[in-house]
């Protein structure tokens, strides 16, 4: 059964796994810095993800991943501001998923399981206590594909489909995504410049004073991570994730 779910997800779901639970949904844009306590960076439902927590997590993924990103003359290098939004993305992702695993009764399949074994056994540069969070990290995409996939099926068989084709699974899979975003309260701070689907947020309000600041939003909006590596490397050593 496990491998059915990763079969039936559509390819162009597959984004979900970098940036993850955003499917065509609403796009609705934070605004000031109205929403979210002092200390809190994201809040789903009834769910808090802290500061601290992003913090946290932001520097495990870094100690994590940093004998992957090589050496030599122009070694692979992100600044810790995109370390962080990339964190949030997945927090909330994991916390929108487990909303939905609660409500449709869902566990993941082995299939899952064996990809955080995977991911802690990478881990090695982590101290032991780390490893787990750092594999829950890694893994987000792999959780919402198999959460999700399953409680599409799951919608799909209570209509009467049975035996659904990927399409049907992949059109199930977003409609699924689109009610838990609309349904469920999602508020980030505007510091990590997304909006409520995790997409980049219009950052046009915030001022910049510096070059350097503003290297920093166009960085925010950069998915291709071009403009934050030049950011990144203008930035102290202690701001920037690099072997």
């Amino acid at each position: 059964m496990s491998t059915t779910r990763s079969r039936l997800v559509p390819t162009r779901t597959r984004r979900l796994r970098s940036l993850v639970v955003v499917a065509a949904a609403s796009t609705m844009l934070l605004s000031g810095c109205a929403g979210t306590h002092l200390g809190v960076a994201a809040e789903v439902g009834d769910s808090t993800i802290t500061m601290q927590t992003v913090d946290d997590t932001a520097s495990d993924f870094c100690t994590g991943v940093r004998p992957q990103l090589g050496t030599g003359g122009n070694p692979a290098v992100a600044s810790m501001g995109k370390l962080r939004t990339y964190v949030v993305q997945q927090l909330v992702a994991r916390k929108l998923t487990d909303l939905i695993a609660a409500d449709y009764g869902i566990t993941p399949s082995s299939d899952y399981r064996t990809a955080v074994r995977s991911a802690e056994l990478s881990a090695s540069a982590l101290p032991e206590d780390k490893r787990a969070g750092y594999a829950e990290l890694q893994t987000t995409g792999n959780y919402v594909t198999d959460v999700i996939g399953a409680a599409a099926t799951a919608e799909l068989a209570k209509a009467g489909n049975a035996n659904p084709s990927q399409d049907e699974v992949g059109k199930a899979f977003s409609a699924l995504i689109d009610k838990y975003l609309n349904e469920t309260d999602i508020t980030i701070d505007p510091r990590f410049g997304l909006s409520s689907d995790l997409q980049a947020a219009d950052n046009s309000v915030s001022f910049a004073v510096s070059s350097l600041a503003k290297q920093g939003l166009k960085a925010a909006n950069d998915q291709a991570g071009t403009e934050d590596t030049t950011y990144a490397n203008a930035l102290p050593a202690s701001l920037r994730c690099q072997k």
